[in-house]
């Protein structure tokens, strides 16, 4: 069995992010978030059964915001909590689970 909590997209795009500090020169690379549906490919094609993604829900008291942009905290959005961070990138997490087919 596979267990992973990431981010999903709902929508059939996968997302590549790349952001600069104004401190820094460089592109940094990161929070990518892949589709639900490419993944769910990618998972049958190497012999995935069962797939299933449940929408994450941040249950939890309010996470404050820090001095690290980067660092996600909670906030709320129609009514729902949901994590933001300093890219402004409401995380969509999720939880997906599927079992390998047997041999």
């Amino acid at each position: 069995m596979l267990i992973v909590f990431n981010m999903f997209n709902f929508f059939d795009l996968d997302i590549f992010i790349r952001f600069r500090d104004h401190k820094e020169k460089n592109l940094q690379t990161g929070w990518n978030i892949f589709s639900e549906k490419n993944v769910k490919k990618t998972l049958l094609s190497l012999g995935a059964r069962k797939i299933h993604i449940y929408k994450f829900k941040v249950n939890f008291k309010r996470l404050q915001r820090l001095d690290d942009p980067l660092r996600c905290w909670s906030v709320e959005v129609d009514g729902e909590r949901k994590m933001l961070n300093g890219l402004n990138i409401l995380h969509p997490f999720k939880i997906l689970t599927c079992i390998k087919k047997k041999i």
